[in-house]
């Protein structure tokens, strides 16, 4: 029942529109008809920050196209049938006024480099951590990729954060995430006067929702710095 009613509620939450404005709330691949014009979107997002929009059976009235753009989102561009324009967000939305023609064409453009997610601190259990993201995903490790003893990993705070390229070999397609970090090796008592030794390893984290499909193995989301 559930996914009944997201599939027959989906196009609510893709788009809406008043007398004056169409807005497109999400960068999913679709086709809406709307009283201004009929719009077609194709995207590459989440894995690409990229979506077109072109437009046909135009009202030849002047409407705004308002467009959200993710808070993620690094060095907007947004051209107008291949002319760049001001890409300004307001309010979480670019707006593009203008009397549309069939055939007009939207392109959005936006950088999605890996980030850090910290919580408040007041939240013990996530102090001194850092979980993953790129885009609208957070990302998890898994000892699959990393080993045994997830723990043991401390991903320093100056270590960079590396998009790897789309794999659709893994996990039905995904782009996983690499950083430098650091393994600590157990010692033999369970306290001692000197931190634990550590070597230098590659760390990969993959998308949290893909998580647990390669057999019984560990997981984490935040990871010590």
């Amino acid at each position: 029942p559930n996914l009944a009613r997201l599939i027959t509620s989906l196009g609510g939450y893709l788009y809406s529109e008043d007398d004056e404005t169409v807005y497109s709330h999400l960068f999913v691949g679709s086709k809406a008809k709307t009283a201004h014009a009929q719009i077609a979107l194709e995207t590459g997002y989440p894995w690409k920050g990229e979506a077109s929009y072109t437009l046909t059976s135009c009202s030849g009235k002047e409407f705004t196209l308002s467009i959200h753009i993710p808070s993620h989102a690094r060095n907007l561009c947004i051209r107008v049938n291949g002319e760049e324009i001001p890409a300004h967000a307001e309010h979480g939305y670019c707006a593009i006024r203008r009397t549309w023609q069939d055939g007009d064409k939207a392109e959005v453009r936006f950088d999605m480099p890996p980030r850090r997610i910290y919580a408040n601190p007041l939240v013990r259990d996530a102090a001194g951590q850092a979980a993953l993201a790129r885009g609208p995903i957070i990302y998890c490790i898994e000892g699959v990729d990393n080993g045994r003893d997830l723990s043991c990993l401390r991903l320093p705070r100056e270590s960079e954060l590396h998009a790897l390229s789309y794999d659709d070999a893994l996990l039905g397609g995904v782009v996983a995430i690499e950083a430098d970090a650091i393994r600590e090796t157990p010692t033999a008592s369970l306290y001692q006067d000197t931190a634990p030794q550590g070597k230098p390893v590659t760390l990969r984290a993959i998308p949290y929702y893909a998580w647990s499909n390669r057999g019984e193995n560990e997981m984490r989301v935040f990871i010590r710095e």
